[in-house]
């Protein structure tokens, strides 16, 4: 499926803290905006100033004013040309931004070791709600800069209602707190006895789908009525006991999270007999489901 903490991090941790705003964030409101009334220069307040870039000190590269200010003049006619990208796929679809209200907007960290943050708006779009609004920002003495609009296909697509980006910003704003932390490692209790007493139907159960089915893939969990999902499920019940049915009394490592292509992965490490076995989990409607296992000899 996909190995954990393989890819060396780019960004540099700066201590950003995840926050929730039930209120719409004044940037998130703003991008909105600026795609009602075809303006992108509503989003100017929002972009990086010199004295914002200069502000990072020595997390940026160093640069002269002359090079500073092509490095931020290239940055905004990227943003704008992404903006320009969604404007027209928007206008094509006939979508009526009029009808789009903002519910709420989450700002969390996308990575543990990140100098950047992720802001997802939770919209409504004619009774149905939506979260395909993400920026990359970065919040700094009480306001938020635009730094990106990374996944411009499905920014305002509306095609997928199954909330998976601000579940995930919420399962990153959840990391920090005790009884998140309890409920991981009490999944990962669940599924060792499930798999050591052969409990098939309740491991499938607590295992996330990968397959053809787009609207499950990664988001749901396995079927055990199809023979095919029931085999996925048997597969890594079997890699479970085989690599902890010899530790009775394993122990728990830091919980992590890595963000891959899948969505945000909730990583806890579990130490056993010389080796690291790391459970990894996605925050779906029907709670945390697992993937298949990373495991790592010392």
């Amino acid at each position: 499926m996909r190995q954990l903490f393989t890819c060396s991090c780019l960004l540099v941790f700066f201590g950003a803290a995840a926050q929730l705003h039930p209120a719409p964030d004044p940037l998130g409101k703003a991008v909105v905006a600026s795609f009602q009334r075809n303006n992108f220069g509503l989003l100017q307040p929002y972009l990086p100033t010199p004295l914002f870039y200069r502000s990072l000190g020595k997390e940026m590269k160093q640069r002269s004013n002359k090079e500073l200010d092509q490095f931020l003049a290239n940055s905004k006619k990227r943003l704008k040309k992404n903006w320009e990208k969604i404007r027209d796929r928007v206008k094509k679809d006939s979508i009526d931004l009029g009808s789009l209200i903002i519910k709420e907007s989450l700002l969390y960290n996308p990575f543990q070791q990140s100098s950047m943050q992720g802001l997802v708006l939770l919209y409504d779009y004619k009774g149905v709600l939506y979260d395909d609004i993400s920026l990359i920002v970065k919040t700094q003495a009480g306001k938020t800069w635009l730094l990106e609009i990374p996944n411009t296909e499905s920014f305002l697509s509306m095609k997928d209602s199954s909330l998976r980006n601000s579940s995930q910003a919420r399962s990153a704003i959840e990391l920090t707190k005790p009884v998140f932390k309890e409920s991981v490692k009490q999944r990962v209790r669940e599924l060792v006895q499930l798999a050591l007493q052969d409990s098939i139907e309740a491991v499938g159960k607590r295992m996330v789908y990968h397959g053809p089915d787009i609207t499950r893939d990664w988001k749901a969990a396995l079927n055990m009525s199809d023979p095919g999902e029931r085999a996925a499920a048997a597969s890594r019940m079997a890699e479970i006991k085989q690599n902890l049915q010899d530790c009775p009394e394993y122990t728990f490592g830091t919980l992590a999270a890595d963000t891959e292509s899948e969505g945000y992965w909730i990583v806890q490490p579990v130490k056993c007999n010389g080796k690291i076995v790391r459970f990894a989990f996605l925050q779906t409607k029907e709670g945390l489901l697992s993937g298949s296992l990373d495991v790592e000899q010392n």
